[in-house]
């Protein structure tokens, strides 16, 4: 938690150092969509590719800082409605007056692309290589060059999942990043990550998450997926029943691509 603390700080600290103005209302819903404006842009990535990124900015403040949360989980509340974001710890980068940045990552909602678990880095790897942080420059630039009343200074955060984007904005090297703060990032499934811990598969978990998030997306859209409900009785009694892998892989293995990887 101390750790957890000191990353926040410290992210606050190095992207606010020389912006001051602090709005004085508490913030509520009302608050927020009184004070702050909304666009939605499709941003061109370097391969063509568009991401869906929704831009909250103050009406009435300059020279803001922009804070980026990249989510594989649904930018939600498309359109003209706000995000419901006044009960949570968003709401205090919006009353200091930040630009809140939100993205659908690639091939994830409606964003446009092939999604790729926990993608590699590959930009590193190969010429006019295309991955996590190269989206990250490649929006980061867009919104230094379309975006009016930003400081030029571009701080990135997220948890879990999130987390890791925001791992993979570290690596991308554009200059204007001034600060990273992932939170419980996903790293590695294979080894210890939710998935697996001291080398066993946690079936439950995989399954449950995978027969949900794991579903392909056909071209762009706003609603997850649906999703099947195998079994009626508890869950002890389903995968006790089941018996081996191949009979719940053969569940899963044919519409989601990662779980024959992760089995």
């Amino acid at each position: 938690m101390k750790h957890l603390f000191f990353l926040r700080m410290v992210m606050m600290l190095s992207v606010i150092s020389s912006f001051t103005s602090v709005f004085a209302d508490s913030v509520t819903q009302n608050w927020i969509e009184a004070n702050y404006q909304k666009q939605e842009f499709m941003i061109p990535m370097r391969d063509g590719v568009r991401l869906y990124t929704a831009v909250y900015s103050p009406r009435k403040i300059s020279d803001s800082p922009l804070l980026l949360m990249r989510t594989p989980y649904s930018c939600g509340n498309y359109g003209s409605d706000y995000e419901k974001i006044a009960n949570n710890y968003m709401c205090e980068y919006l009353q200091k007056g930040y630009i809140y940045v939100k993205q659908d990552v690639r091939g994830r909602f409606r964003s446009e692309g092939v999604f790729e678990h926990i993608k590699p880095v590959y930009s590193k790897l190969r010429e006019n290589g295309v991955d996590e942080a190269t989206d990250v420059y490649d929006t980061v630039e867009w919104l230094l060059n379309n975006l009016s009343g930003h400081n030029g200074r571009v701080g990135i955060l997220g948890n879990s999942y999130s987390g890791f984007y925001a791992l993979m904005g570290g690596l991308s090297d554009h200059p204007a990043i001034k600060a990273i703060s992932p939170q419980a990032p996903v790293v590695d499934w294979f080894v210890g990550d939710d998935f697996h811990q001291n080398g066993a598969l946690k079936l439950i978990d995989a399954f449950h998450f995978h027969n949900s998030f794991g579903k392909p997306h056909y071209g762009p859209t706003e609603r997850y997926p649906a999703t099947v409900r195998h079994y009626t009785t508890d869950e002890y009694s389903f995968f006790l029943q089941k018996g081996p892998l191949p009979e719940i892989s053969s569940l899963l293995g044919d519409s989601i691509s990662f779980w024959p990887d992760m089995m």
